[in-house]
């Protein structure tokens, strides 16, 4: 098995800067290096002794990089303007891997695997190179991958030597894929994802979440301008039902959003290794429930719990957050602008959620979960704008409150912690009452201070049946027949151009 990074499927006419980094599973027609008997090993960190053929090396502190002259040449990334004989595509790449290596040494993780006797080996295909009488080729499918040298026990990289089928910021992505691939290298140390007997796939499909979304947030803290992993994280949050630990080419490397929360905000690099160190014999949700209880912070499912809740605001927590915005328009989270609302709701997968947003008029809501079968567990966080905090609630059979501020936009996580066997309910009811409503202008219907057209927009909905509300506990009920109804869209029409006119 090699990890892999897989340029996924891109529509016509978007452009993105698409490296689905992925372990290759069983049975692709990936290339491995050909099996040699191993010689003695007489000294530290000498080059594996593979016959290579048509390769001009370059060596580091830690890497030999391998190309031949099969590139082209009016490529500006493979320039050499200083004309050493080394392209700029080649200089990169050793510098990103050095770079990658120091920091993430430096955090404790491991040294990569076998490097204390090997120097790593990193082919560029597509150039010529040759190793064991083998073309070291690679599809523009494909960015990088890392896999291991059984024979000598090391690690080795392959890369390709074009990725502008998919970026125009090749360098910077160049770079990010290096740190990314270099982590790989590192789990391999306590986690062997390339044994498959050792890793059969079902264990495999189950860890690569958190092997994949930890290399891919590692990328963010050895190269933070390249923001490359950014188009994944924003799948993920369109897509907030699925479960955080899923895999499907992609999602795993969106789940990077969850492992730069840990980072953040659960103890860093050190939680992480503690991960590591027992992944292989406990499993990923096992490894991180242990080590985020012995580090004080909760459970597992507490702090998923409170991850998605955050992540409907991701701009006060993470600090590229303010990116992570989807471009699609796809909605993260459902507005919930009138209230009481009741609704039934899909049942999200295990650690998935439903998101659930309210403007900062509501400064307490009563809340109740329905038609739970005894096999469901669900847990409910909250936070507000601004806060970079969130606060879970068990739910049961009783009702419970949820306590906002005034002026701060509440958000509320529906996460589903069932067991995955039981057969948890696939569908639920919630029933969420204002208790408080601050505003006190006939006509604001999202209880905001300010009667606008999303004002109008929500009571056009509401009198269409588009969204619940009808009845309302709200001054905003313009006429006090205690409904939304044609007379408040009049008003707040009849408002809006009597302001514009002023």
């Amino acid at each position: 098995m090699a990890l892999l990074f897989i340029t996924g499927l891109i529509a016509p006419n978007i452009v993105l800067a698409n490296r689905s980094a992925t372990f290759v599973f069983r049975g692709q027609d990936i290339k491995k290096l050909p099996a040699q008997s191993r010689p003695a090993r007489i000294a530290l960190r000498q080059p594996a002794p593979v016959l290579t053929e048509n390769a001009i090396i370059y060596t580091t502190q830690h890497f030999r990089i391998l190309w031949g002259e099969n590139y082209d040449k009016s490529d500006p990334d493979w320039n050499d303007p200083d004309n050493d004989f080394i392209p700029t595509w080649i200089e990169e790449l050793a510098d990103a891997l050095e770079n990658a290596y120091a920091i993430q040494v430096n955090l404790g993780f491991s040294t990569p695997y076998g490097v204390s006797e090997y120097y790593l080996d990193v082919y560029v295909a597509n150039t010529g190179v040759r190793v064991e009488n083998v073309d070291i080729t690679l599809s523009s499918d494909y960015y990088a991958f890392t896999d291991i040298d059984v024979d000598y026990q090391v690690a080795y990289f392959v890369f390709n030597n074009d990725f502008s089928p998919h970026t125009d910021r090749e360098i910077s992505v160049l770079r990010a894929t290096a740190a990314h691939e270099l982590f790989h290298a590192i789990q391999r140390v306590d986690f062997p994802w390339d044994d498959e007997n050792l890793v059969p796939d079902e264990i495999f499909s189950k860890e690569v979440w958190w092997l994949e979304s930890t290399a891919t947030w590692i990328e963010e803290i050895c190269e933070p301008e390249s923001n490359d992993y950014i188009q994944y994280i924003k799948m993920l949050l369109e897509n907030p039902s699925t479960s955080l630990t899923d895999s499907n080419g992609k999602h795993e490397y969106g789940a990077a959003l969850f492992a730069g929360f840990l980072w953040l905000k659960k103890g860093g690099p050190g939680l992480w290794q503690d991960v590591f160190i027992s992944l292989f014999e406990k499993g990923g949700t096992t490894a991180v429930d242990e080590a985020l209880l012995s580090n004080g912070f909760g459970s597992f499912k507490e702090a998923v719990a409170e991850f998605w809740s955050l992540a409907a605001h991701p701009e006060d927590t993470w600090p590229d957050g303010l990116l992570y915005y989807t471009d699609s328009g796809a909605t993260v989270f459902q507005d919930i602008a009138i209230l009481p609302f009741f609704s039934q709701i899909p049942m999200p997968e295990v650690f998935g959620a439903r998101l659930l947003h309210f403007p900062g008029s509501i400064t307490e809501l009563e809340v109740k979960l329905l038609n739970m079968d005894q096999s469901s567990r669900v847990l409910v966080s909250a936070s507000l704008k601004g806060e970079d905090f969130a606060v879970s609630f068990p739910v049961n059979d009783e009702p419970f409150s949820i306590h906002g501020s005034p002026g701060k936009d509440l958000y509320l996580a529906v996460v589903n912690i069932s067991d995955p066997d039981s057969g948890y309910s696939n569908n639920f009811e919630i029933q969420i009452i204002n208790k408080t409503l601050n505003s006190t202008l006939p006509g604001d219907i999202d209880g905001n201070e300010v009667i606008n057209f999303k004002d109008f927009d929500l009571g056009f909905q509401i009198l269409n049946g588009k969204i619940p509300g009808a009845q309302v506990m709200s001054t905003s009920d313009a006429d006090k027949n205690g409904t939304i109804d044609i007379i408040e869209n009049i008003y707040i029409l009849q408002y809006i151009l009597k302001a514009e006119n002023k």
